[in-house]
């Protein structure tokens, strides 16, 4: 009996094609966290490693739609506000929930105080102080601190000063609070108004040091005296206003707090509009303002001048969020509609990061014979090519000018994918230049459905929606070479057969059959007879076996050579759709009877089989005994239609909206539900409801069998099995100690003290293992390090080529890796391509360091030559000029 245990150890790693679906983006605080980016990609958090180029999320997901989330300082905790009210705080180093909260009303906006121990929150006219629990400990409380007010329309903003004791708000009511908090408690001590913008506030920051505010000019009256103390806020009819605390000559020696009531007052002024646009999002840090339009353009602004640094095109719709890096050269923009993000470095006006996802619903994906790429097609016309390490979109093509239904690669080796769509064309795309290199289009106007490609790359077929034909063609000339009927119902699937069945060709159809033809001899093979409508089919790895999906709700097993069915499996329970209510206000749960999977997949060693269909659930059975191993909820998001298994009901029959209070107000929501499930007050019922619903419209398992892929309503889910997301204990023994790893070292034996370090991933030990290694025995020692923790050891060095000042000694160390352990990177090259490209950027950014330091120092010598300025005061000091001298000239 073969086992299905393995398949119990997948786990989510990552949502390809959901980089951002609402809400906003932040970046991470404190050290190599300052280089991740965080979205709210739905009800999860998406997570984007810009050093390491990993896209990845965490395992949370909330009930409904995440409105916004925010980083504490140190990059530990992040907590996430979704549209509902409710928040969770989370370990950003473990990835797990520390706290819950369930807030009254949903909140606008949140923000920790500078030490970490406090986050306000706004909800509505009002904020909330709270005390923050800790990244390290689960039994810290959360509790309620001080109520805040002043405002009367929603506070949409709020910042901390440095002392953790000042909070200025702002909203929609056009004016900004400053909030005094007194005592250990943070109790709330007193607020003043600053009233004069014109336009509901989008952005606001404490300024604290009186040099920030230099340049002002001579705008305000002499008789008033700066103290030091400023705000920056701006509008969104970009207005930017600098607010000065001010007191009457002779009051600045009567400390704050002793009665005198504060006096601000607007002493700059000015627009910062581009081309009509209106602000959407801003953010202040440091002496820059970063603002993003309705119309896709993004700014850059210096304060408090005023004066523009950039001005961009970043999206194509309105930019929702963006984001300042702590360190200030980073920009992040965001566009949820078109759910894009960018990543943009000013200084040196260089893309970072570029990512969009699909804007239509998702057909199919599938995995390349290699396992290194992913293909997806949608609703929206566009192929995307994704990198199933890392994550990322590659390249986009959007030469299809109907939905794509349907992708296939070409060849064993996969260096060329095929896409079939509803406009009519096959078209094949070349992945070493990424171009359309062939367009097939069949002899009579027929919108294709399916698309296969056979082993050797040269024969492409595709079915047709009607007339009811299967169309062949040579990849290689371009022309139509047969054309095969016999089906009395649309196509929908296609697949070529492996090993000894790589010429057969397997056709589903509508007509409840699925035949097996011989494309080379044109000829119909066998037809296999289904209860109903054949949705989907697939070849087993070893091609002997076919496996269908039918309308009936169940799935068929075939053996290819006898054209003998070895086993039915039974799945309309598992298939059993969630409850749908339509627009008329009337659940219509899935019946019973109309359950069924659209897709289906064999796992890498043929023993297993994976489903998805108009269901929540991607299951996975063990095909010989026909049992369910396993079921993945795609989604628990109750905004999502499907998600609930019943609709609830008040006493007068009318159903209650499951998900997040209804928010007009959030006017870029990619998901919308304006559409209520109770009839609104003044709802005539013509809205149409637009709510996505859970389903898994194509399933595809990669060549290794460590991941597979699903495409959903938020994007490609990868499941895997990879070693950060599984714990192997055969890796670890008694033996395997901190004070073990020092004896080692001590004896001299280094690469089982570097191997043992990497396996109990402590940085501190790490270093202490790779620099005790002297600088002539590196090459011996990575020649002599074992090959599973060479994938974590290119990781350490990458993170220590940025961080340490040992430049030379980790350069030939990594230099050493390369040369002893060169086969292994060469035959797991997608394996370590995240590693690899994290140490090649680390290495670059040194280089470019050293550059700008060295023409830096050239400058500074060339002018000190040059000046005649008498420097040298003896012997040495002129010896000293001398060879100072002579590095300038080099």
């Amino acid at each position: 009996r073969v086992s299905a245990a393995p398949m119990l150890g997948f786990r989510l790693r990552a949502v390809c094609g959901a980089v951002h679906s609402g809400g906003n983006v932040t970046f991470g605080e404190g050290g190599r966290e300052e280089r991740v980016l965080y979205s709210c990609c739905g009800a999860r958090v998406g997570v984007l490693n810009l050093v390491e180029q990993k896209n990845g999320c965490f395992p949370f997901e909330a009930r409904v739609n995440l409105r916004f989330v925010c980083v504490a300082p140190g990059g530990r905790l992040l907590a996430a506000f979704d549209t509902s009210g409710g928040a969770a705080f989370l370990a950003t180093g473990k990835r797990a929930v520390v706290k819950r909260l369930k807030l009254a009303t949903a909140p606008h906006c949140a923000a920790f105080s500078p030490d970490g121990r406090l986050i306000f929150v706004a909800q509505g006219r009002k904020g909330e102080i709270w005390s923050c629990p800790s990244a390290r400990s689960r039994l810290a409380a959360l509790e309620l601190r001080a109520k805040l007010s002043g405002h009367h329309g929603v506070v949409r903003c709020g910042v901390w000063g440095s002392d953790s004791r000042t909070l200025v708000t702002a909203g929609d009511d056009m004016t900004l609070c400053l909030h005094r908090l007194r005592g250990k408690g943070a109790q709330h001590g007193r607020s003043v108004v600053l009233a004069g913008h014109r336009e509901a506030v989008v952005a606001c920051l404490i300024v604290e040091s009186a040099g920030e505010i230099d340049g002002l000019g001579a705008g305000f009256d002499d008789a008033l005296r700066l103290q030091g103390d400023a705000v920056y806020s701006v509008a969104r009819d970009a207005a930017v206003y600098v607010w000065a605390r001010q007191q009457a000559s002779g009051e600045g020696t009567q400390k704050r707090g002793q009665g005198q009531e504060e006096r601000w007052q607007p002493v700059r002024r000015f627009f910062v509009r581009k081309q009509g646009g209106e602000v959407v999002s801003a953010e202040f840090r440091r002496r820059m303002l970063v603002i993003g339009y309705s119309h896709g353009v993004f700014g850059l602004f210096s304060m408090p001048s005023g004066d523009m640094l950039h001005a961009l095109s970043a999206a194509q719709g309105p930019v929702t969020s963006v984001r300042i890096g702590a360190s200030g050269d980073w920009l992040a923009i965001a566009s949820a509609p078109h759910k894009q993000v960018l990543v943009w470095e000013w200084e040196s006006e260089t893309h970072v990061l570029k990512q969009q996802g699909h804007t239509g619903r998702l057909v199919c994906v599938r995995f390349s014979p290699t396992g290194r790429f992913i293909a997806t097609g949608s609703e929206d016309g566009q192929m995307k090519l994704w990198d199933s390490s890392s994550g990322f979109c590659l390249e986009t093509f959007s030469d299809h000018a109907g939905s794509v239904s349907a992708v296939a690669f070409v060849g064993n080796g996969g260096k060329a994918v095929a896409s079939a769509s509803t406009d009519g064309t096959v078209r094949a795309y070349d992945l070493l230049r990424y171009r359309n290199f062939r367009t097939l289009v069949p002899p009579t106007k027929n919108q294709l459905l399916s698309v296969a490609v056979d082993a050797g790359g040269e024969v492409v077929c595709a079915g047709g929606l009607d007339p009811y034909e299967l169309y062949v063609w040579s990849l290689q000339t371009g022309k139509l070479t047969d054309v095969l009927s016999g089906h009395e119902g649309p196509i929908g699937s296609l697949a070529f057969g492996n090993g000894p069945s790589e010429t057969v060709l397997a056709s589903g159809s509508w007509d409840g059959t699925a035949r097996l033809w011989d494309v080379y001899k044109s000829s119909l093979m066998e037809t296999l007879e289904h209860p109903a409508d054949v949705l989907d089919l697939c070849f087993a790895p070893g091609g002997e076996l076919l496996a269908c999906t039918c309308l009936a709700g169940s799935v068929h097993v075939w053996d290819v050579a006898d054209a003998a069915e070895k086993k039915i499996i039974e799945v309309k329970r598992d298939a059993r759709a969630g409850a749908v209510a339509s627009a008329d206000g009337i659940s219509r749960d899935n019946a019973f009877g109309n359950a069924y999977f659209s897709s289906i997949a064999f796992s890498a060693d043929g023993t297993c089989l994976f489903l998805g269909g108009e269901s929540k659930f991607a299951c996975i059975y063990e095909w010989r005994q026909g049992i369910l191993v396993k079921k993945f909820q795609v989604s628990h998001n109750r905004l999502v239609e499907g998600v609930l298994d019943r609709l609830r009901r008040n006493a007068e029959g009318d159903i209650i909206d499951e998900g997040a209070i209804d928010d007009p107000e959030d006017e870029f929501d990619v998901m919308p539900h304006t559409a209520p499930l109770r009839r609104a007050r003044g709802d005539d019922g013509s809205r149409k409801n637009t709510r996505p619903k859970a389903a898994v419209a194509s399933i595809a398992c990669s060549p290794s069998g460590r991941e597979w892929a699903a495409a959903t309503h938020e994007g490609v889910l990868i499941y895997s099995l990879d070693e950060d997301l599984t714990f192997e204990p055969f890796l670890l023994d008694e033996d395997v100690t901190e004070a073990r790893v020092r004896e080692c070292v001590s004896e001299e034996d280094y690469a089982r003290a570097i191997a043992m370090a990497l396996q109990l991933d402590q940085d501190a030990l790490v270093r202490e293992a790779m620099t005790s290694v002297p600088h002539e025995q590196l090459t011996l020692v990575c020649g002599a390090l074992p090959t599973f923790c060479i994938q974590k050891l290119l990781q350490k060095l990458a993170q220590a080529l940025r961080r340490s000042t040992h430049l030379e000694f980790f350069l030939v160390f990594l230099n050493a890796v390369y040369q002893t352990q060169s086969k292994y990177i060469r035959k797991n090259d997608s394996l370590l391509r995240p590693e690899l490209r994290a140490a090649q950027k680390a290495v670059q950014q040194q280089m470019d360091d050293l550059v700008r330091h060295m023409d830096r120092n050239a400058f500074t010598l060339g002018w000190l030559a040059d000046s005649g300025v008498p420097v040298v005061a003896d012997g040495e000091t002129a010896a000293a000029a001398q060879v100072m001298d002579v590095e300038a000239k080099t």
